[in-house]
């Protein structure tokens, strides 16, 4: 039961919004026990809101027992008003920002939200991220004082100030000449590159930022210049990491990565990290069904153990 309940989160988030068909009844579907563990298996990545969104929609809801219902309803309920309250800062910080002249980027969650998904409750969040020029760091830091926001916590070229989160970040070779200033987003090939560099040690072990991906490409595919993102891949010595997502999505995330896509990529990756991946590509040993993986991959390519809270 407890790989049951874990495998339908995770068909869930593989749908990637794009399919109408409902989920089918579970096996555990009148086992309180089982729901239990599978919400508390969607809470620990982040993912409860999308999960419980797709069982709402299915013709076999209403015959859950009451209290399965609502303990799912509770649940998304909750999730739903941090939304709202992650909305309504997103709005205050552009605000502060536009104060002192500064002109962000959406990146994050937030950016994926509005940019991949059709229903926002597809793509929950821990905080709003912005991304400013070097330049800007200290009149953005100001903007948001402004706004009504205290730093709460520094790191190495961000800081947290409340549920907003803000990037100082020249590390991909000309992103700001490539940024989309009409909209303040990110191209296309930065947006793919900045998520695995900013999501630090863990952003190869969310099944939710994995969704991000996997929707992204869907839906520019044609539109991905690879052979950009492999130059700035070599100049950021992330060859390697990049390849190994791509492949993992290719077989457990349905996504078909282009033959092309991998000739570019394959011949730029040792030997040892090809022999890693054939031996660990299955969805269990990433996402098991108990605790964080003992193991993660961190944006350069190399493995630690797991102990920091994965960032969203």
């Amino acid at each position: 039961m407890l790989q049951q309940s874990c495998h339908s989160v995770l068909s869930v988030l593989k749908l990637c919004n794009d399919s109408p068909a409902p989920i089918p009844l579970p096996p555990f579907a009148q086992n309180q026990t089982s729901w239990l563990t599978a919400l508390n298996y969607a809470v620990r990545w982040n993912a409860a809101l999308p999960w419980i969104r797709r069982v709402q929609l299915t013709p076999w809801h209403s015959t859950l027992a009451e209290k399965t219902r609502l303990l799912l309803d509770e649940r998304f309920n909750r999730d739903r008003v941090q939304m709202a309250v992650l909305d309504t800062d997103y709005v205050k910080a552009l605000r502060g920002f536009s104060q002192v002249g500064v002109s962000p980027v959406t990146v994050g969650g937030m950016d994926w939200g509005r940019r991949v998904y059709s229903n926002r409750m597809d793509r929950p969040m821990e905080r709003v991220e912005f991304l400013v020029r070097d330049a800007d760091w200290f009149s953005a830091v100001r903007g948001l004082g402004k706004a009504g926001f205290r730093i709460s916590r520094e790191g190495t070229g961000w800081n947290d100030l409340g549920n907003v989160r803000l990037y100082r970040f020249g590390l991909i070779p000309g992103l700001w000449s490539r940024v989309n200033a009409q909209e303040n987003t990110l191209s296309v090939e930065d947006s793919l590159l900045f998520s695995m560099i900013t999501r630090g040690g863990f952003w190869a072990r969310n099944p939710l930022w994995l969704t991000d991906l996997a929707a992204f490409l869907k839906k520019t595919d044609q539109r991905v210049d690879w052979k950009l993102i492999l130059i700035l891949c070599e100049k950021l010595k992330r060859v390697g990491a990049c390849w190994s997502v791509l492949e993992f999505l290719d077989r457990n995330w349905g996504v078909s990565i282009p033959d092309h896509v991998r000739g570019l990529f394959v011949g730029q990756v040792g030997r040892v990290r090809k022999l890693w991946l054939h031996q660990n590509m299955s969805v269990a040993k990433w996402f098991p069904a108990e605790g964080k993986p003992r193991s993660i991959l961190r944006a350069d390519g190399k493995w630690q153990t797991a102990r920091a809270t994965l960032s969203l």
